[in-house]
């Protein structure tokens, strides 16, 4: 009877699998072309954001004096430098120019690759006065892209120049993640640029597709390597891009394959509850060893039952009234620990949903606070004195203050839950310290501190770029801090074989490394352990003087640890410190090895 009870469940999972799997495939087809729509509306609501905020600021009567007269006075200047910082602040990768129509560059923010400068000529000579802005062609710069935008300063009815912001294309890895979720967590999305004959993952890597640039078809299906893709297909409004995304007909299949092996696994097991039941009763004589038996190994799994209850006075009885005293105490024992299991998961969830709200409450005052500072500084609700220039600015200063605080807590209270994912792959090292340099151009300059760095482009290193470039920033932003007037920070990147002895323990031969030196107050020598304890200060008498929450190079070296790598300090009072980052080297040859995660 068993078995033609199992050869009648094998028979009907076998006519429902192909069906299973045609409709897992049809489903998931139809989802992706779903999820890369979404996308795209989402990217053109972006892109047009930043369309009206670059073309806001091209019309702005400072830019529009400081190209007209080319002699403005020094408030002018001041204010279109600080006009284009603002947007360079916005985003690491961010190059803003001001170009007049002959090619001349008048002034810009931020690291200009040189392979952009000449882009400026043809991008303002394309400029008329009724353009709002214009969008230029990627260009790709070593293996990143960069895409360009200009809006046209126009003076008495004319152009006299052009706003001009190039920005290196990448998602950060939340930003990655919040894609996946959107499209499929399974698909490979790429950025398609048809004139430029260009294809761009999320991250901002320059990559070969096995589809047709200039194809349009919404859903289609390709081949790569003899394996099926599934593809979909949408054009971001407004632009000459469009979002692709390709999963695998395998991928789909195998999620399919696992849920009929799982109803064959239900089938089995109705099968086999069958074929027990007809057991047991055959057994009627040795049922109460049997349920004994069974009590023991349900209780070594860690199953707590009701009683045996035998109502016998020979040795299975006393047996059974042994075993179920033992087991009511370590039921009881259970109860307990899962009581206080129950709180301990509770006070850590309610830590976890407290943390996550009051960022949400905090950072979206705070994010209105800096917008609006920033529309005061640009001038968009009107002429603005120095007393309130200044004021506007400390209100600005303060909210990116508390905003950086949030997120460093968030940061360290990931880490400590164990949530904090790091990919690890072959990574070229100057491009996060150029990004980190970038980021404290700024604060540098209103604080009169020279930033120097010396990084060879063939330096590779193996880890994730962005959570580097965010240790980048906080020693950077920390030796800028503690530098005085006139002091100078410099950053130097070399590869050795020599390790540190923190970092001997790994197993790895070559070490590339980032050392960030200023020659600020240093640290004291009973403080340089204790510098990486969360909320500890360098020196606590200089606390008010240099603020911080002390978190910066905790969450700093928990990163590093992270991608297999460590922090190392050395430092005299009065003489400034060094920090060294230490992380695996690696080669642009090995840099389509498979990633690792942590």
């Amino acid at each position: 009877m068993a078995g033609l009870l199992a050869i009648a469940v094998s028979a009907l999972l076998l006519a429902i699998h192909g069906e299973l799997e045609r409709a897992a495939v049809e489903t998931a087809h139809a989802r992706l072309v779903s999820g890369v729509s979404e996308l795209g509306e989402l990217v053109d609501q972006s892109a047009q954001n930043t369309a009206r905020q670059h073309a806001t600021a091209a019309r702005t009567p400072a830019l529009r004096d400081f190209v007209a007269l080319r002699s403005s006075s020094e408030a002018d200047s001041v204010r279109v430098r600080g006009i284009l910082n603002q947007f360079v602040a916005q985003s690491p990768g961010r190059y803003m120019a001001v170009a007049s129509t002959s090619g001349e560059l008048l002034m810009s923010a931020g690291t200009l690759p040189d392979e952009l400068v000449g882009r400026a000529t043809e991008l303002v000579r394309s400029l008329s006065p009724a353009d709002s802005v214009v969008n230029g062609l990627p260009v790709v710069v070593g293996s990143q892209a960069y895409s360009s935008v200009a809006a046209p300063i126009v003076v008495d009815g004319a152009v006299r120049g052009g706003l001009i912001r190039w920005t290196r294309i990448g998602a950060t890895p939340a930003t990655e993640a919040a894609i996946n979720r959107i499209v499929d967590p399974r698909a490979e999305v790429y950025f398609v640029h048809p004139a430029a004959n260009l294809v761009i993952d999320p991250g901002g890597d320059v990559r070969q597709a096995p589809f047709g640039t200039g194809d349009s078809s919404t859903a289609f299906q390709v081949e790569r390597a003899g394996a099926d893709l599934l593809g979909a297909r949408t054009l971001v409004d407004g632009s000459d891009w469009s979002i692709v995304a390709l999963v695998s007909r395998d991928d789909i299949v195998l999620s399919a394959s696992a849920l009929f092996q799982r109803l064959v696994l239900a089938g089995l097991a109705i099968v086999l509850i069958g074929a027990l039941v007809a057991w047991l009763a055959s057994r009627r004589i040795t049922k109460p060893l049997i349920r004994v038996t069974e009590a023991a190994e349900a209780l070594a799994r860690g199953e707590y039952h009701e009683p045996i209850a035998l109502a016998r006075g020979d040795e299975i009885g006393r047996l059974a009234a042994t075993f179920d005293e033992m087991a009511h105490r370590i039921s009881e024992a259970h109860e307990r620990l899962t009581v206080a299991r129950a709180e301990a998961e509770s006070a850590n969830a309610a830590k976890s949903r407290f943390l996550g709200t009051m960022s949400h409450e905090i950072r979206t005052p705070l994010n209105a606070i800096v917008g609006y500072t920033e529309f005061l500084l640009v001038g968009i609700g009107g002429p603005v004195s120095p007393q309130q220039r200044a004021y506007v600015e400390r209100v600005q200063t303060s909210a990116r203050h508390l905003l950086a605080l949030v997120s460093d807590l968030l940061d360290l209270s990931s880490i400590e839950a164990g949530r904090l994912r790091i990919e690890c792959h072959p990574a070229p090292l100057r491009d996060p310290v150029h990004d980190a340099v970038a980021v404290l151009e700024s604060q540098a300059y209103h604080r009169d501190v020279t930033i120097t760095t010396q990084c060879d482009s063939a330096l590779w290193y193996r880890g994730d770029p962005a959570r580097l470039r965010q240790i980048l920033i906080n020693l950077l932003s920390n030796a800028v801090k503690f530098s005085s007037k006139g002091g100078e920070v410099k950053i130097a990147c070399d590869a050795t074989e020599t390790p540190d002895p923190a970092v001997a323990h790994y197993d790895e031969s070559r070490w590339t490394t980032v050392t960030v030196r200023d020659a600020g107050i240093g640290i004291a020598p009973d403080k340089v352990e204790a510098i990486w304890d969360p909320f500890v200060q360098g020196d606590d008498s200089r606390t008010r003087t240099h603020g911080g929450s002390g978190l910066g190079l905790t969450i700093s070296r928990r990163l590093a640890r992270l991608m297999q790598g460590e922090i190392t300090v050395e430092s005299e009072p009065g003489r400034g410190a060094a920090f060294t980052v230490w992380l695996p080297s690696s080669t642009p040859e090995s840099a389509a090895n498979s990633v690792t995660a942590a």
